[in-house]
């Protein structure tokens, strides 16, 4: 496992021990497994829906692999909200490089300095 995904591994054992959730950081696979496993769907379409209806472009930049079990077609409902969606594995840059950033922007027509970036980690 590279450092980067240890790293989160590591610190998301920390964080979701207290709450009597074990991570095993062994096999990064488990970790995006489970992580996918707790996504609230309903509550990410209405917020989406809502900020979309605002009249603000969504961008949805994922860091993922190409042969991954889960990303982007394991929420259908959410991704349909995006008016782009930037995987890693298809332009061959992953956040935090700022590239990945500047191909979501172009691919939006926006600025930079315009845009909000919201995590889900």
């Amino acid at each position: 496992m590279n450092s980067s995904v240890n790293h989160v591994c590591r610190s998301l054992a920390v964080e979701l021990g207290p709450h009597g959730i074990t991570v095993n950081c062994i096999c990064p696979g488990y970790v995006l497994t489970e992580m996918g496993a707790a996504t609230r769907t309903a509550e990410m379409v209405a917020a989406l829906d809502v900020v979309k209806a605002a009249g603000y472009a969504l961008g949805c930049l994922t860091n993922n692999v190409a042969d991954a079990p889960i990303g982007p077609a394991a929420v259908p409902d959410v991704i349909a909200r995006f008016d782009v969606v930037v995987e890693s594995a298809k332009v061959g840059v992953r956040k935090p490089e700022p590239r990945f950033y500047e191909i979501a922007c172009d691919l939006l027509g926006v600025m930079p300095a315009a845009c909000v970036y919201l995590d889900d980690l």
